[in-house]
């Protein structure tokens, strides 16, 4: 498979797992439904900018992007346990925990 397949391939399993419709990545990542037609139908290839906003869409990074779901590129093992969990929740009890940490961090 060549980088271009990837690609596509990618935004498509991604566009599953999150359970996302095209036409909303195009509203989330301000890129045009015809840009994701092309790109499917290899007519364009994204650059780099492109995939950034669409890893930014779906809260991930670019080294997450290219090493596949399920994986944590350049993690120790806690914060690999931790991304894991993290998942796995909805985005209120991310919320939650997310002011958990702040609050900690001011003690």
């Amino acid at each position: 498979m060549n980088l271009e397949e990837f690609i596509i391939q990618r935004v498509e399993e991604l566009c599953t797992i999150h359970n996302m419709s095209k036409y909303r990545l195009s509203q989330l990542t301000g890129i045009s439904q015809a840009a994701f037609s092309y790109m499917s139908k290899k007519k364009t290839v994204l650059t780099i900018i492109t995939i950034s906003k669409i890893c930014d869409a779906f809260g991930i990074t670019i080294a997450q992007f290219f090493s596949g779901q399920g994986t944590y590129p350049d993690l120790n093992e806690d914060q690999k346990t931790l991304l894991e969990h993290w998942g796995k929740i909805d985005k209120k009890k991310q919320t939650i925990i997310l002011n958990l940490i702040q609050a900690l961090e001011e003690l």
